[in-house]
């Protein structure tokens, strides 16, 4: 699956090892944001061309850009647990939101064979 398809489509699945790589690859982009864009008046950053509630605005533009993506590998990763990618929105739920994602979409198996979201990507 290439990068465009991987990030910015919700269609078709992913097995837990690509959950994992681009789950890493969205968080590290995300930290690179947060150090050029990111901080206070007294915090560390490296580019700040206009203010938008504590990043620039560069930085708030590639944060939604990072959420739809990291939204659209988790589409993916429920579709590979042959459940809706309406599960991706647990991920909002106070306290145990990130935790139950954490356990059904990086630990859980996924669905063996084809599944209502397609073939399966593990031969």
């Amino acid at each position: 699956m290439d990068l465009s398809n991987a990030f910015f489509s919700y269609r078709g699945r992913f097995r837990r090892r690509d959950f994992w790589l681009y789950s890493v690859f969205l968080w590290l982009i995300s930290s690179a944001f947060v150090a050029l864009f990111g901080g206070d008046d007294h915090g560390i950053n490296l580019l700040r061309p206009y203010r938008f509630d504590g990043v620039g605005l560069i930085g708030f533009v590639a944060w939604l850009g990072v959420l739809y993506a990291t939204f659209a590998v988790q589409v993916k990763r429920w579709h590979d647990r042959n459940k809706s990618g309406w599960w991706a929105l647990i991920t909002l739920v106070p306290l145990i939101g990130w935790l139950w994602v954490l356990i059904e979409c990086g630990f859980l198996k996924g669905t063996n064979g084809d599944n209502r979201y397609g073939a399966a990507t593990k031969l």
